[in-house]
């Protein structure tokens, strides 16, 4: 088990040192992009990347999910190869339909993700930013399953680099605001894609088997009318606020919403990427598999929760400190959707069981009435308390789809998981954060001295409510010892 978790820690650390880069990266221009970006702006680039959100899962037809199964499932090689070759085939013509189809349409989708025609040629040069984004995606996927997590680290990287360079010229010096956003987007990916696309090719080669699409497409296809509703639980509230309230509201909406969603980045992604891409058909395979997922689950959920909370008491002080005076009342939305988000952390475990099993349409059981609840409850609530009634049914939409979802998929597979400790967990970070908001100082040192001193009250709370197990008690007090032995050494 110690040797399954540090392999796991390994590859998600790598992982995460991309969204880590990434994460720093938005972090520290937010204080330049709030100042040359309106709330406007923020409001149409969050719109056009959510729609190629949607628009993504479409064309991709779950494939990025079935190539990790199918690649895991064989010890041949040269059928590891096909099955990357022919996913990577697969996407390339979709990608080119879809985005032709696109083309024809734009200014009709210009009326109806963004509310006018005139910004018809933003929805083109989304369309171009969403192919080359398909190809990064599709080929990273292979890399993933293969486990080259260093060489996907490095593409990664390199496309961070150029993206912020090229933004910071068109937005900060040429001052062309969204479009600059667009065409720095679209430099930077089409370079990386160039490259990490030949290299795939070098590996794989670029050929389409039609039995393994067949397999993939099997697999992959449930995927998408329930990738379609993640995506709709997701990010319908966006596309509704600019419909109820404002362009002005999606942007500070979607700055309050982006520190929880970056750090859900950081620490989920980072680790689905090794979790789906080997490391949970790795572990079906043990006899103590439910243990393994169980314990799993446990230390994954305590450090996001942990993490959550964190961004959470430090909210207005970060939101302070990073972004422009016009946007500091987004910090309101930023705990509210870190708590939708640490419920909607449970797909991951609740899930396994549809993958394992081959039985993704399960999904659709748990996301339809989430995406409906989502719809239905920012109907009815925007017009009445505005976007931040968006992040309080978020909360309530991801609530009910963990439910669901695990109600779903429970008898699939069995998972030992560990509701009491995760309850202490869940309990001691609500009471933090709602103790920490009964005196807000209007000093910003203060209020940062503030935080400190609740989030040690919440690993203190963990600590005297027994959370620890023996064995992890007796191993952190010999970790301590050994410090403390090579500190008095020195």
């Amino acid at each position: 088990m110690l040797k399954r978790i540090k392999e796991l820690s390994g590859h998600t650390l790598i992982y995460s040192l991309a969204w880590f880069a990434s994460s720093c990266a938005s972090i520290l221009l937010l204080p330049v992009y709030t100042r040359f970006l309106s709330k406007v702006d923020y409001g149409i680039l969050e719109l056009l990347d959510y729609t190629n959100t949607i628009l993504t899962f479409v064309v991709i037809a779950g494939v990025n999910v079935a190539i990790p199964k199918f690649f895991n499932e064989t010890d041949s090689p040269e059928k590891k190869r096909q099955v990357v070759s022919t996913g990577i085939s697969f996407v390339l013509f979709s990608g080119a339909i879809v985005g032709l189809f696109a083309f024809l349409l734009n200014d009709v989708l210009a009326q109806l993700i963004l509310g006018d025609v005139k910004y018809t040629y933003y929805i083109t040069l989304n369309i171009i930013l969403l192919y080359v984004q398909l190809l990064i995606f599709v080929v990273g996927t292979g890399f993933v399953a293969a486990k080259k997590s260093k060489q996907y680290l490095s593409y990664m990287l390199v496309k961070l680099l150029l993206t912020v360079s090229c933004n910071l010229y068109f937005i900060v010096v040429l001052k062309l605001g969204v479009l600059g956003m667009l065409y720095g987007n679209i430099l930077a990916n089409s370079l990386v894609a160039l490259v990490i696309l030949a290299h795939s090719i070098s590996l794989n080669g670029l050929k389409l088997s039609c039995p393994i699409l067949f397999k993939l497409l099997k697999f992959g296809l449930p995927m998408i009318p329930a990738s379609i509703l993640a995506t709709i639980m997701h990010n319908a509230d966006r596309f509704l606020i600019r419909h109820y309230c404002s362009l002005d509201d999606v942007g500070l909406y979607a700055i309050g919403y982006k520190f929880p969603f970056m750090l859900n980045a950081l620490i989920l992604q980072s680790f689905n990427f090794i979790w789906t891409g080997s490391m949970m058909y790795e572990v079906s395979g043990q006899p103590d598999a439910s243990y393994q997922y169980g314990r799993i689950a446990t230390y994954v959920l305590s450090f996001y929760v942990a993490a959550q909370l964190c961004l959470s008491v430090f909210s207005i002080s970060i939101v302070e400190i990073l972004v422009d005076p016009k946007f500091f009342v987004a910090h309101q939305v930023t705990p509210v959707v870190a708590l939708g988000l640490s419920f909607h952390a449970f797909y991951f475990f609740f899930s396994i069981g549809t993958f394992i099993k081959g039985k993704t349409w399960l999904l659709n059981y748990a996301y339809f009435p989430a995406a409906l609840i989502n719809i239905v409850g920012n109907i009815w609530l925007l017009p009445k308390y505005g976007y931040m009634a968006a992040a309080w049914v978020s909360v309530v939409t991801y609530l009910t789809f963990a439910i669901i979802l695990f109600c779903s998929c429970r008898r699939l597979i069995r998972v030992e998981f560990e509701v009491k400790r995760l309850a202490i967990l869940f309990a001691a970070a609500i009471f933090t954060f709602t103790f920490s908001r009964i005196i807000i100082l209007e000093n910003l040192f203060f209020e940062i001295m503030k935080g400190c001193a609740f989030v040690l009250l919440f690993f203190v709370i963990l600590f005297v409510s027994g959370w620890l197990t023996r064995g992890e008690e007796k191993f952190l007090k010999e970790k301590l010892q050994r410090v403390r032995g090579n500190f008095l050494l020195r």
